[in-house]
């Protein structure tokens, strides 16, 4: 959209715009850098944390069988109603506040999981020296466990549509053909 200024001046009013639209990318591109910082500590807290907790080995691995199959339905279907979302925030950001949220609460959940379990039934003794497992406190972990690997696919087919979006009006068509790299870069847009 060009707007003219008092002297006709469209060029720096097209410029702006760019400016514009390059920072909500970059910010969009931050948001997915969240994204990704939340799947690293996912990654490094299972293990220790559970077994703290009193999880044999053998289940942490069903735990972690859990998110790559939920995301690849769960990504299908929020990115079908994010598509049609008819909000006035727009198409993808009324799903990602509401996906940033349950990442919060989820991240809560595991992080106080021992406490939450002592809240619901157990001993007060700390986790390392309590020797057996604590269930209820397991139970917290791994519906926290459970609900941030759902919501961060969730969150990431999310994002990717949003950067899609925002990116594709700059991609420039012409009638030569394309190199089969930018063929297939610029497939989402078309």
């Amino acid at each position: 959209m060009e707007i003219e200024g008092p002297r006709g001046d469209t060029e720096k009013a097209s410029k702006r715009g760019d400016w514009i639209k390059l920072l909500k990318l970059f910010f969009t591109c931050a948001a997915s850098f969240g994204v990704q910082f939340v799947l690293a500590i996912e990654t490094s807290v299972l293990a220790p944390y559970s077994q703290s907790l009193g999880i044999p080995h053998k289940f942490d691995s069903m735990i972690w069988m859990f998110g790559p199959v939920v995301g690849l339905l769960v990504q299908l279907v929020v990115g079908y109603y994010s598509d049609r979302c008819t909000v006035k925030l727009g198409r993808r950001r009324p799903f990602l506040i509401g996906e940033c949220c349950v990442i919060c609460l989820s991240l809560m959940l595991m992080g106080y999981a021992a406490d939450l379990g002592i809240h619901l039934g157990h001993t007060k003794q700390k986790c390392s020296t309590y020797t057996s497992t604590q269930w209820a406190a397991v139970a917290v972990f791994v519906v926290g466990f459970l609900m941030l690997d759902c919501v961060v696919h969730m969150a990431q087919g999310t994002l990717r549509a949003m950067m899609i979006d925002l990116s594709c009006k700059r991609i420039s068509y012409s009638s030569y053909p394309l190199p089969l790299p930018q063929y297939l870069a610029a497939m989402p847009c078309l």
